[in-house]
């Protein structure tokens, strides 16, 4: 079981320096990469050499005032496809022990938000912690 065990971190070791020497040699190649960029401009004045970098730039794709446009509309297209949340009636609102106060608690592990605190409370005192929704056994309550 241990020399199992001893093996797979071995293994993981070893991917782990073979991903390292990959990663490595990659940024070989782009630093090799960005030398080769540089060597035209290096000899140049500063203005001069971000004239250079400007003229090699490409094309920008879309028009800043373009962005901003097509942004707003996106968003405005976000807006419409976000559900309208209907009204909860009153019984979806209020505790299913007493009826009158508003849902507070809800049950742990199943979540269901189903009492109110002063009822959550005395289920606790009466060690009754059963949710009284889907009485799935629970652990107590929590304020939400």
């Amino acid at each position: 079981m241990i020399d199992s065990r001893i093996s797979v971190n071995a293994q993981q070791i070893l991917d782990v320096n073979g991903n390292v020497a990959l990663f490595l040699r990659r940024m070989s190649h782009a630093v090799d990469g960005l030398e080769e960029q540089l060597n035209p401009i290096q000899g140049m004045e500063e203005p001069e050499a971000v004239h250079e970098i400007q003229a090699n730039l490409p094309p920008a794709e879309v028009e800043p005032e373009n962005v901003v446009a097509e942004n707003l509309d996106l968003h405005q297209q976000v807006e419409n496809l976000r559900p309208v949340t209907p009204p909860r009636p009153q019984e979806a609102v209020t505790c299913l022990i007493c009826a009158i106060e508003e849902r507070t608690h809800a049950f742990i592990p199943c979540g269901h938000i189903s009492v109110c605190a002063e009822c959550a409370e005395e289920l606790t005192n009466r060690r009754m912690l059963d949710c009284v929704l889907c009485r799935s056994n629970s652990f107590g309550s929590l304020l939400v």
